[in-house]
């Protein structure tokens, strides 16, 4: 039996950051995710650069060193990617847009990391941003698009063979700039999220279940509505959204209740925020919130103390136009690490969680991939005051089995123990 708990814990929170460059040379990167795309079990990433016209996948050696592959040097305008299995076939294809070439395409994914590339449409005017779920229920992924100066919002129904019938939702759309996907009302079907910059409008779109749709603006005055995204920020089973307001410098959340909206303010002050992400950054079992600041040069989390409340923190101070930030276990340590691409500065970056671990007297430290976990032999009972989440987080009771355990002491979050 472990008897280290029993000598008292020193619980400290914070997290931590350790900088990794990933590609120096990506002029203009504008759109960076995470995927396994040569089905190894670890998070490669794929990024697009504007200015460079560059598609590239980075190809993740398992502890977050990365090879370039490039996908095209000639995609003019490249601006979003986007990753889902268009054709079932059980590993991730990529969608794609650029804005100079009117392009929006899908890679076919031979199953180790090479593409063959489809294009979908062409002509579709300053296409800006691509999106992918099944819009139409028939258990194949779809595409959506919007076009910036097309004004247009469109989806494009797979036949399930990919040949593709283009839809047109909305051509009136102006500085449509961003579209996402989630169930907002719950009624079993994909309604569509976006954000259009020049009308400084957030807006769903609701599914009858037959693919006709009405428009509900959830806010009309968010100054260059530029990026919108789907979680639920709240855990009350339904999907929220969180949006960014280039002009503004606004990050936004609105809660959802039945598709009425109630909009909460995290940071007006952001200078011009290009994009946002949600993750649990810290652990501890609720969505934090990440923002691209392009003119503030930064990637900043936003700490969600479980109740909404956001604390303010810097996972980059210095990021040179930093346009898009994304979330995953690039390293395979268990936590969430953050990667970003940057306009001004043509570079991919990424940042490891380093969190402060739990200090106790007589337990073992332990290095792995840069950060300290605290390590416990045999199963391990806890005091007073301790309580044990599994990395699901589910309470535990009574004694700790071998795993690795998030411990609360009242005053703090302990980060990453490991009783083995």
């Amino acid at each position: 039996m472990g008897c280290f708990l029993a000598a008292g814990l020193a619980v400290a929170q914070g997290v931590g950051w350790v900088e990794h460059e990933v590609d120096a040379d990506f002029a203009g990167g504008v759109s960076v995710i995470a995927a396994d795309l040569d089905m190894d079990l670890d998070l490669d990433l794929v990024a697009a650069a504007q200015n460079s016209h560059q598609l590239a996948w980075y190809e993740n050696d398992g502890a977050g060193g990365f090879t370039k592959h490039q996908l095209a040097s000639g995609y003019q305008g490249a601006h979003c990617v986007y990753a889902a299995d268009m054709d079932r076939d059980s590993d991730p294809d990529l969608v794609t847009v650029a804005y100079i070439a009117d392009d929006v395409s899908w890679w076919e994914n031979d199953g180790g990391g090479g593409f063959a590339r489809h294009v979908i449409a062409s002509g579709f005017n300053s296409a800006m941003t691509v999106h992918a779920a099944d819009v139409d229920g028939d258990s194949d992924v779809d595409v959506l698009g919007v076009a910036y100066e097309g004004h247009d919002l469109t989806w494009w129904e797979n036949d399930g063979s990919q040949q593709w019938t283009e839809h047109l939702i909305e051509g009136s759309y102006w500085g449509a700039h961003y579209v996402w996907t989630a169930d907002i009302d719950r009624d079993l079907d994909t309604d569509i999220v976006s954000a259009a910059y020049s009308v400084d409008e957030v807006t769903w779109w609701e599914n009858d279940g037959s693919e006709n749709w009405t428009r509900h603006a959830i806010d009309n005055a968010l100054g260059g509505a530029h990026f919108t995204i789907c979680p639920d920020l709240d855990h009350d089973q339904d999907q929220d959204v969180i949006s960014a307001g280039y002009d503004s410098d606004d990050i936004v959340w609105y809660e959802n209740s039945g598709g009425a909206f109630a909009k909460h303010v995290i940071d007006s002050s952001c200078d011009c925020p290009f994009s946002v992400w949600a993750a649990d950054v810290d652990s501890d079992g609720d969505e934090d919130v990440l923002a691209a600041a392009i003119h503030a040069n930064q990637i900043v989390w936003y700490e969600n103390d479980g109740n909404q409340q956001f604390g303010r923190h810097l996972v980059c101070s210095y990021c040179p136009g930093a346009a898009s930030v994304y979330a995953g276990d690039l390293d395979g340590d268990d936590d969430v690490d953050v990667v970003g691409a940057a306009l001004q500065g043509g570079r991919v970056t990424w940042w490891e969680n380093t969190p402060t671990g739990i200090t106790e007297r007589g337990a073992l430290p332990t290095q792995r991939g840069g950060m300290v976990h605290t390590i416990f032999s045999g199963r391990t009972s806890l005091p007073a005051g301790i309580v044990a989440y599994d990395m699901s987080g589910r309470r535990v009771s009574g004694r700790l089995a071998p795993g690795i355990y998030h411990l609360t002491a009242g005053d703090g979050f302990g980060r990453k123990v490991v009783v083995r």
